[in-house]
């Protein structure tokens, strides 16, 4: 499929966890999977960890285990159910993930640079791309976590 004729829904929220994004983008996924769309969610998490497995289970909730084994956030339950399919550690993306893909990828970038900084959200369209190519919609909450 062709990126031009591939659309994307980006469910926003607030800072806080839990406020329903998860729910809203399965609840919007179905309806488009139910018109006979191939849809499957991708969720950004800014946070640095890699995954969810090393994060405090109190302030962020309980881990939920995809088939591959990848660690994630409980909203990823919430997506198989509802659309009753599979996902993989590919549909969660966090900021750890893609600091370390970026690392990997560009090594020399970051030699002889005096500072770096990271302002707002990286957003990597390749991982994405890679990612969609098989699909006709793609819903992407953007998951913030504030832990107080």
């Amino acid at each position: 499929m062709h990126l031009k004729s591939r659309k994307y829904i980006v469910v926003l929220g607030s800072l806080m966890s839990g406020l329903g994004k998860g729910i809203l983008t399965a609840s919007i996924s179905k309806i488009l999977q139910s018109k006979g769309l191939s849809v499957s969610p991708i969720k950004f998490d800014g946070y640095l960890n890699v995954d969810c497995g090393t994060m405090n289970p109190y302030r962020h909730g309980e881990v939920f285990v995809l088939d591959d084994g990848t660690e994630c956030d409980m909203d990823f339950g919430t997506y198989e159910r509802f659309l009753n399919i599979s996902l993989s550690g590919k549909n969660s993306i966090t900021g750890g993930k893609l600091f370390r893909k970026i690392i990997e990828k560009y090594p020399r970038s970051f030699s002889g640079v005096s500072s770096c900084q990271v302002t707002g959200i990286i957003f990597y369209p390749r991982t994405v791309a890679d990612f969609a190519e098989h699909l006709h919609v793609v819903s992407c909450p953007l998951g913030y976590s504030l832990s107080l």
